[in-house]
């Protein structure tokens, strides 16, 4: 089935990629046995366009992207889908084959997209097996399920494709009738036992069906997302000593929404092996706004011992595997981002402090300024409050920059929510990329409070911890460790999200202080 969105012209190349991988095998491209079930037109072929194609599974994931960039970004962001490229297909698919796969059960990609999994799968299982043993491993085992009909047709492609070398080798007799391994069909309804379940599922927000939410209401907090559902739908379809291998999001490790999830993955498939893919610009085809991770987490795994892996970007470098024993449960995991960081990972993981724990609590600067645009003005007058914005802390500090247009707020009766009044400490919670430092503190001491009027807002890009004045960690000693290089690298290696939030900044590992009081000088800040 194909749609007429996407035009001739794709057809016209995938029947000219399939061709040439035919011709190079010396193989009848029309053979019933190898197109019978494949919604490509084989007569409509365009040879001048697939000339800077690559060859295989490859010239396929090309024409997938070239696909996915055609459709309008509203629907690529609506449905989440971001193709996996080459490079991380295979380092993926090769790790998930390092442990012996159980003999029964599929290996099934639920949301397969235009087939670069199943296509480094296939190939994976062709470099493992004798071309006779692969052809029926592949025949009988993998399958792939997708509710776009045109990516559906891809990954039909894209399997093939794959399985075609080791096809061809066989004495003609013994070439068998190949099966549709892709399917229209919705991978969460899809219940068969899997041996291994390998997938790059949707990334982002979700709203399910009330009986969706129901089915997986166990690993779901807050806001639902996609790879929540599709993780926790793949570990209750293996068998026992069966994969799952997912591409995620980052925050998996560390995030609140994945909390559940987190706690269900410790006590019924934990990770064997993660993948920290560094960086998130030109990763994926599509508009990924998150940093990404590959795992392989496997069912009835109860060690606690992870093999780690920084993966370079989209090409699969990588650079050298190492392993820790990772802190795993509810909470962020501590998960060291590179091997000097291992040894400090260990001692957090040992740390019982947290922010919690000495009298501090953290929370979201309650300003969003478009909610409350109205409201905001350049000069001060009566009724109006300095807004703190995120540019306003640096370096340690709390100073109001005066370049910022919109400086003040007029608070409203019933809006004493927004108004804060107490030394707090201000972290932001947005940083880049390449920015040097993940955790950026001020300290909005009781000077600078009473040199702004002794009442501020502040904005929503900032965290703010305050204080209760019980517990050893006063403010100085707090602002001291965020600012240090132990905080900053204990926060990577607790979520892969550029974005530091309150959950994550509460769960921040912190060191123990003897219960000595705070001096008069710290208790004045």
């Amino acid at each position: 089935m194909l749609i007429a969105a996407s035009g001739g012209e794709l057809w016209a190349l995938a029947a000219a990629l399939w061709e040439r991988a035919c011709d190079r095998l010396s193989v009848d491209p029309a053979d019933p046995r190898l197109v019978t079930g494949l919604d490509v037109p084989i007569d409509e072929v365009d040879r001048l366009g697939i000339g800077g194609a690559p060859e295989g599974v490859d010239g396929i994931r090309w024409l997938g992207d070239r696909y996915l960039a055609s459709l309008p970004r509203s629907v690529r962001g609506a449905t989440g889908r971001f193709y996996t490229p080459g490079g991380l297909a295979r380092v993926l698919v090769a790790r998930a084959f390092e442990r012996p796969l159980p003999t029964d059960g599929l290996i099934v990609d639920p949301a397969c997209g235009a087939g670069s999994l199943l296509g480094a799968a296939t190939e994976e299982i062709a470099a493992r097996l004798p071309p006779d043993e692969a052809v029926w491993f592949v025949v009988r085992r993998l399958r792939g399920t997708e509710l776009d009909p045109t990516a559906v047709a891809l990954c039909e492609l894209a399997v093939r494709t794959a399985l075609l070398p080791s096809w061809a080798r066989l004495p003609d007799a013994r070439r068998p009738q190949l099966p549709r391994f892709a399917t229209i069909a919705d991978g969460l309804a899809d219940d068969r036992p899997a041996a291994m379940v390998i997938a790059n599922p949707p990334f982002g927000r979700c709203r399910p069906s009330s009986e969706l939410r129901a089915a997986h209401s166990s690993v779901l907090y807050g806001h639902a997302h996609w790879p929540t559902l599709f993780l926790h739908s793949a570990v209750r379809r293996l068998v026992p000593g069966g994969t799952a291998a997912f591409v995620l999001p980052a925050s998996l490790v560390g995030g609140a929404y994945y909390q559940r999830l987190r706690e269900y993955l410790v006590d019924n498939a934990r990770p064997v092996w993660l993948g920290f893919v560094e960086g998130r610009t030109g990763v994926f085809t599509g508009d990924v706004l998150q940093e990404s991770v590959l795992g392989a987490f496997v069912r009835g795994a109860s060690s606690a011992r992870v093999a780690i892996e920084p993966i370079g970007g989209s090409d699969g470098r990588t650079s050298g595997v190492f392993s820790a024993t990772i802190s795993t449960g509810r909470g962020p995991w501590l998960v060291p981002r590179e091997e000097r960081d291992v040894s400090l990972v260990a001692r957090a993981g040992n740390s019982r402090y947290r922010l919690r724990d000495y009298g501090w609590s953290v929370s979201t600067g309650p300003l969003v300024w478009n909610r409350h645009r109205d409201q905001l003005f350049a000069v001060g007058g009566h009724g109006r409050l300095p807004v703190v914005w995120s540019a306003d802390v640096c370096r340690g500090r709390v100073r109001l920059a005066p370049e910022r247009t919109l400086r003040y707020v007029e608070t409203r009766p019933g809006q004493e929510w927004l108004v804060l009044d107490a030394p707090a400490i201000l972290v932001q919670r947005t940083t880049a990329p390449e920015q040097p430092r993940r955790i950026v503190a001020g300290l909005l001491d009781l000077e600078t409070l009473r040199a702004l009027g002794g009442e501020v807002v502040v904005e929503n890009h900032l965290n703010v911890c305050t204080w209760d004045g019980s517990g050893p960690m006063t403010p100085p000693r707090l602002l001291a460790y965020l600012m240090g290089d132990e905080a900053d690298r204990l926060y990577r290696c607790m979520t892969g999200s550029v974005a530091v939030s309150a959950f994550e900044l509460s769960e921040l590992p912190l060191p123990g202080f003897d219960s000595s009081p705070p001096t008069l000088v710290e208790q004045a800040a």
